[in-house]
């Protein structure tokens, strides 16, 4: 396979070839070696090129870059990842020679300039070809006024854990990404508790522009012993009690007083991130 570039200048609509490039095709991986002024190849990116070749093969439009070394061997510039997933998946590997020697410089340059996707071009791309889960992920975000990431998290887990979570596990970025409906549910009513809560106060609703907040929000919302009656009444009455904080425990604490406010001792409860507990003696910070 060549490659052909081509060039349009000014308004003459005439077509300049730039360069011709073959596509080579091989699985003698023996072929190459990496550039060791390049980034460090890690177990975790060749992971994540490997789920991709597994789903959509090594594209031989996207051949990996390579020189030629002074011992012989054909030096990866860029694509080394992809390289490693393919020798580990034992596929053939697309290639084409740089004809510019300094080929790390270049893919540094070009590294350092680009922009990456962002959840939310990923969800927008994939719902417009008619996926049916990204379209889900996609209206929830407006629904609920919530970040893209915070959607998928809440769809892949019924957590606000975001898409670091989403994409360990759930191949968000490769198009797989999948909704259960008895999580999506179970979504839906935690955030209509959310726009409940939201809804008491534009004091309320302020702190909402917070990750944090909301994330402290839903782990409340998830736990055993939360009661959403309780804690919109209290919330309604120590509204000046919801401060912006820095990080989800600070505002799991500040959820734990607004819900045991003038509660007996055997009612009261402590909220975390990995669920609630029965609080065994009285504190008095929480009756002020």
């Amino acid at each position: 396979m060549s490659v052909t570039v081509r060039r349009v200048s000014g308004n003459d609509d005439i077509e300049h070839i730039v360069s011709t490039r073959k596509v080579y095709q091989t699985r003698n991986y023996e072929l190459f070696a990496f550039d060791p002024t390049n980034r460090p190849v890690t177990k975790r990116n060749v992971a994540q090129k490997i789920k991709s070749l597994e789903q959509h093969g090594f594209l031989e439009d996207f051949p990996i870059h390579v020189v030629r070394g002074d011992d012989g061997k054909l030096v990866i510039g860029d694509g080394q990842h992809r390289f490693a997933a393919a020798k580990e998946l034992g596929l053939p590997v697309y290639y084409i020679f740089k004809e510019n020697s300094d080929v790390t410089t270049d893919i540094r340059v070009a590294h350092a300039y680009s922009i990456g996707w962002t959840g939310n071009d990923f969800v927008r791309h994939f719902a417009a070809q008619g996926n049916e889960n990204y379209k889900k992920v996609q209206d929830f975000s407006t629904r609920y006024h919530v970040p893209i990431s915070i959607a998928a998290g809440m769809l892949a887990t019924a957590h606000a854990s975001g898409m670091t979570a989403v994409d360990r596990g759930h191949g968000f970025k490769i198009g797989t990404f999948t909704v259960d409906p008895k999580i999506e549910a179970k979504a839906h009513d935690i955030m209509q508790k959310v726009e409940e809560i939201r809804a008491i106060h534009p004091r309320i609703r302020a702190l909402d522009r917070s990750r944090a907040f909301l994330a402290a929000l839903v782990a409340m919302i998830r736990s055993k012993h939360y009661d959403h009656a309780r804690f919109l009444e209290k919330a309604n009455e120590q509204v000046l009690a919801f401060v912006t904080c820095s990080n989800v425990p600070a505002y799991l604490d500040i959820f734990t007083k607004i819900f045991n406010f003038r509660c007996h001792s055997d009612k009261r409860f402590e909220f975390t991130r990995t669920g609630s507990y029965r609080l065994r003696k009285r504190r008095a910070s929480e009756d002020t």
